[in-house]
């Protein structure tokens, strides 16, 4: 299917910041099916730092959009690329894997649904897109034949007890989501995304370029400049140890 739904299990649009508000975007049927013409930053290379911090602090996804209407899908998409981006460019491999797990997951939960309601609805009546939809997702090649009642119903329980297997590497896979969670908690120094953080961390680049910077800047130029003085201060360390053997 080329388009699918999510449900439950922190949708990019129903995730909670680091502290503790909720990234919210308006789910109203209007809303969600209004033409999506607008345009939205798909990147950090040219994603303000100051909209970055609106939508990660605050939980303002609609920092992200440049003009026009943009569908709530499509923002959700493009903040997850923009979170996967940033994470690269300045997370560690834990909470890489943590995004990439969140993602999976979202993608079985809408399966699972899916499957199982494509069942629910082929045992009350035959309709070709369920079943279709059970072929797409279950990877089979079943021939539903409502007119051979027996075989019908035998390939339907066949159908639900195979997306059985969906739910089981689904509840791995959060198991998996939940450990990496609990270590990367453990290593954080306690210190969540706030606009504070923020500050403090322009205030040391720029002290670090010797001229003010602002959240003007691109949120790539934000995590390069922090990479390069995260080098430096590690270069310098290992400098100074170095100098105390001797």
């Amino acid at each position: 299917m080329s388009s699918r739904k999510k449900t439950r299990f922190r949708l990019p649009f129903t995730k909670k910041t680091e502290n503790g508000k909720s990234e919210k975007l308006s789910r109203s049927t209007s809303e969600a099916s209004a033409p999506s013409s607008g345009r939205c930053y798909q990147s950090i290379v040219d994603l303000p730092l100051s909209k970055f911090i609106s939508a990660k602090v605050d939980g303002n996804l609609q920092a992200i959009v440049i003009e026009g209407p943009v569908s709530t899908e499509r923002i959700a998409q493009a903040w997850q690329d923009i979170e996967i981006e940033y994470i690269d460019a300045i997370g560690s491999n834990e909470q890489k894997a943590e995004i990439k797990l969140r993602t999976q997951i979202e993608t079985l939960q809408a399966d699972l649904l899916l499957a199982e309601v494509s069942v629910y609805q082929m045992k009350r009546l035959y309709h070709p897109y369920f079943a279709d939809t059970l072929n797409s997702i279950l990877k089979g090649n079943y021939k539903f034949d409502p007119d051979n009642p027996e075989e019908y119903s035998t390939l339907l329980d066949k159908c639900w007890n195979r997306s059985r297997s969906i739910k089981i590497n689904l509840d791995l896979k959060v198991i998996e989501y939940q450990a990496i969670e609990e270590k990367i908690k453990k290593q954080s120094t306690g210190q969540p995304y706030t606009r504070e953080y923020f500050a403090k961390h322009l205030i040391t680049l720029s002290d670090f370029a010797g001229y003010q910077l602002s959240e003007n800047m691109s949120v790539f130029d934000y995590c390069d400049r922090l990479r390069r003085l995260v080098d430096y201060n590690e270069e310098i360390k290992n400098r100074n140890e170095n100098q105390k053997m001797r």
